[in-house]
């Protein structure tokens, strides 16, 4: 029998009610037994306090001490007594029962009966009448019985109380007992009862709800429904001919969709058929698990149902008065589902028409495009804002500047900015993308959290952000107020941020330039870039406008580069050797010097193209170039014997490469070049950043027997600790302190200064840039070999080669 039939549930609520009524009916007579038991034990009480209440007045009266006594032990050999006292008007016991009590005598009676009450004494001690506690004590009563006595010296009445406590254990067990053949009448009663009621509750409700019950499962599972046994004229009875009916009808109504289901029920979009009103009459299979609904809670119901209110008005009404001009409407819907999700819908709702030609249905195709609109919301996302900080980014700043050049206000002037964070190399490799990207979130914030509407920001790109801002032309000019305003901005972003509770401090760099000035939105963007990397060129932290002069220049180094770039692929990078001698003037080696003829330029300038080289990776394959080179001229000299060496500068960023090493040996071993006679000239730039890398650096490439020089020394990062640490071999003094020699008494006193630090080091030492007698005379005294024009112009290898080797 299951829990859940209408039958046991009424057993179990009959057999709780029955169970409830008996266990009142058993209760009531158990505590009409305790009561009744409680009435005797006072009757009997009453009648002792009675008895020794007039015994002890006529033994008070008659100062009979010795027969109080008596009374008190007499009340205190009934057999539910006990603690009989005789006790004063203020509480003090007078008198006691036995004899082992005696030394209570003249003691508050409270504080050998703490349950005593006071107020209940001095209540009887007042109105001279016995009063009964019957709250004393879970198995007991408090009798209190007021007594006269005699005073001795005045010879008056004198209010005593005497007071025993009364034992009445009466429990609900032993009125049980006392009543069981009652009890056993109540339970045969009730059961009899409760048999009667289930008959009649079984054939009067269980049997025709269990038979309504089958009718309508028969119905779930589709089975036909002839006849309900169910008979009489009950409402039971009345909702199984109504079952029936219903039964009827619905098999009639379920044949006509089913002819229309069939077709649709297998479609993957969802399919919705809605009367005029309108109404949902029919749900596919795919509309359901789209939703979340089930087809019992659409049905009858409103298509609003689905309304999310977040589609236009205007679409609804558009779909309306297409729909009732009886022609098909096709739009985009935002939907909800049941769980409360939002979908986008395509939907197309076309009229059905009887045969008659009239509407009489709305057929609507549901397809959920929620998947192609978060595809396309995201590739938006991806294209036009930065995923880092949720800015737009620069193609949408583009885009948004190219939408106000048609229609630029007449009153208003246009500024871009462009902001740089400087050095944010230095925090990533310091802490790590992740902290660096939180300094950028941060910085974003700010600006955010400073810039108005009139200001259009954008983050364009890594450590890299833009303001396109709008200014009123009004007072000052628009240079004035754009240059405040840069200067404003700089200010409030350089305050410091707080990364993780750490204080971090930043510059930013400013490029400003102006709309007015521009043909297009790319020709403004470049502007400012030109300006603010001629703030990054100067150091950084702070603002530069951008002029034509800056363009010329950009487009001139643009052009370069580009030629560069060209040249070096293709080897038109000629090495020139400018000779290097000791003081009696024998020739040492020579430098490897890079020059470049530039087909319509002529000859550029090393330090123009080498600072171009430096901007980017190109420098690498320079220094490569230069490198293949050099090994080459090494291998004429070695084949000759002779013991000249060559240096060749090397840039910092390619000394840093974990393969300088290994592409040394490559290029020289394929050259059949000894890497003895090779020196690599380093500037002190090198030294900035990590001194224990360049050291292990020159040590790992030092036992290749390459020696190191140390180029312009005393023009940069110039400290005897790291010459002390540094394994070089030879110190160049730069060409600007050799340039007043001998007559400049500074310039003397540097150069005797550094070759004294070179001898004692025991290094070699070349002044660069002697060009005169003098000098050279100077450099002969002071034993220093020479480098300059007054030996030796730099000259393309094959000429030198020419000049210097012997046929």
């Amino acid at each position: 029998m299951s829990l859940s039939s209408i039958r046991t549930q009424l057993l179990l609520y009959l057999a709780l009610v029955g169970g409830i009524a008996l266990a009142a009916g058993i209760m009531a007579i158990v505590n009409e037994q305790v009561r009744q038991n409680h009435l005797h034990s006072e009757r009997e009480g009453y009648a002792i306090a009675n008895i020794a209440q007039g015994s002890m007045n006529r033994a008070l009266r008659y100062e009979l001490s010795t027969a109080a006594d008596e009374i008190l032990l007499e009340i205190n050999t009934n057999r539910r007594v006990r603690n009989a006292f005789n006790v004063s008007k203020n509480g003090t016991i007078l008198r006691v029962s036995n004899a082992h009590q005696w030394n209570l005598i003249d003691t508050p009676i409270f504080a050998q009966l703490p349950a005593l009450k006071e107020e209940l004494l001095q209540q009887a001690l007042a109105s001279n009448i016995i009063i009964f506690d019957t709250e004393h004590s879970n198995d007991s009563y408090a009798v209190y019985v007021p007594v006269t006595a005699i005073s001795q010296e005045l010879g008056r009445a004198v209010q005593q109380l005497l007071f025993f406590e009364y034992e009445h254990r009466i429990n609900w067990q032993a009125a049980v007992f006392e009543r069981r053949e009652t009890i056993f009448i109540a339970i045969a009663f009730f059961s009899l009862l409760f048999l009667l009621l289930m008959l009649f509750l079984q054939r009067g409700i269980s049997y025709p709800v269990e038979q309504l019950n089958a009718a309508i499962g028969k119905l779930e599972r589709g089975e036909l429904i002839d006849k309900i046994p169910v008979k009489g004229a009950t409402e039971l009875a009345q909702l199984a001919r109504s079952t029936e009916k219903m039964a009827r009808e619905r098999f009639r109504i379920e044949h006509r969709i089913k002819l229309l289901s069939s077709a649709l029920e297998q479609s993957n979009e969802g399919v919705l058929i809605t009367s005029l009103e309108p109404k949902i009459e029919y749900t596919n299979r795919a509309l359901l698990k789209s939703t979340g609904y089930t087809e019992q809670e659409l049905i009858g119901k409103n298509p609003s149902i689905f309304g999310s209110a977040k589609t236009p008005k205007a679409i609804y009404t558009k779909m309306w008065q297409t729909l009732l001009a009886g022609k098909p409407w096709t739009g985009e819907l935002k939907n909800r589902r049941k769980d409360g999700s939002e979908y986008s819908e395509l939907q197309t709702i076309s009229p059905v028409r009887n045969e008659q030609g009239k509407i009489t249905h709305y057929l609507s195709i549901k397809q959920d495009i929620s998947e192609q609109k978060q595809i396309q919301e995201r590739l938006h996302f991806l294209a036009y804002y930065n995923h880092l900080s949720g800015l737009p980014n620069r193609l949408s700043l583009m885009e948004q500047i190219s939408a106000l050049l048609p229609k630029k206000l007449p009153n208003s002037d246009y500024w871009l900015i462009l902001l740089n964070i400087d050095r944010m190399k230095r925090i990533n490799d310091a802490r790590g993308y992740d902290y660096g990207n939180t300094v950028i979130n941060a910085m974003a914030k700010r600006l955010q959290n400073f810039l108005t509407h009139d200001v259009y920001l954008a983050h364009t790109g890594a450590d890299n952000f833009a303001c396109f801002v709008k200014f009123p032309k009004t007072g000052k000019n628009a240079l004035e107020k754009a240059n405040d305003f840069a200067w404003e901005l700089k200010q409030l972003v350089e305050q410091p941020l707080d990364i993780y509770g750490e204080r971090v401090q930043l510059t930013m760099s400013l490029g400003l330039a102006n709309l007015t000035a521009s043909a297009s939105a790319e020709d403004l963007f470049r502007q400012a870039e030109t300006a603010m990397h001629r703030v990054k060129e100067k150091g950084g932290s702070e603002v530069a406008i951008y002029n034509q002069d800056d363009g010329e220049q950009a487009e001139s180094l643009f052009g370069l580069e580009r030629d560069l770039y060209y040249a070096v692929e293709n080897d038109q990078i000629e090495m020139y050797l400018q000779g290097q001698f000791a003081p009696n003037g024998q020739l040492l080696g020579a430098e490897a010097l890079a020059r470049w003829q530039h087909p319509t330029e002529g000859m550029v300038p090393p330090d123009q193209f080498v600072a171009i080289a430096e901007r980017s990776d190109l420098i690498i394959a320079l220094d490569r170039l230069m490198l293949r080179q050099a090994a080459a001229c090494l291998a004429k000299w070695q084949q000759r014997d002779l013991q000249w060496v060559l240096s060749v500068n090397i840039s910092p960023r390619f000394f840093r490469s974990k393969q300088l090493k290994t592409e040394l040996l490559n290029i020289f071993n394929a050259a059949n070049a000894d890497l003895r006679g090779l020196v690599l000239e380093v500037t002190e730039r090198l030294f900035i950043d990590d001194m224990q890398e360049v050291i292990n650096q020159m040590v790992s490439i030092s036992e290749l027997d390459i020696q190191f020089a140390l180029d312009d020394f005393g023009t940069g990062y110039s400290s005897l600790a790291y010459l002390q640490r540094l394994p070089i071999h030879e110190l160049k003094i730069d060409q600007s302190f050799t340039r007043g020699l001998p007559k400049n008494h500074r310039d003397v006193a540097m150069v005797k200064m550094i070759t004294a630090i070179a001898r004692n080091l025991d290094l070699r030492i070349i002044a660069e840039g002697i060009e005169t007698r003098e000098q050279n005379e100077y450099c002969q005294r002071e034993h220093v070999n020479m480098q300059g024009y007054y030996f030796d112009r730099p000259a393309p290898e094959y000429e030198w080669q020419r000049k210097w080797l012997k046929p």
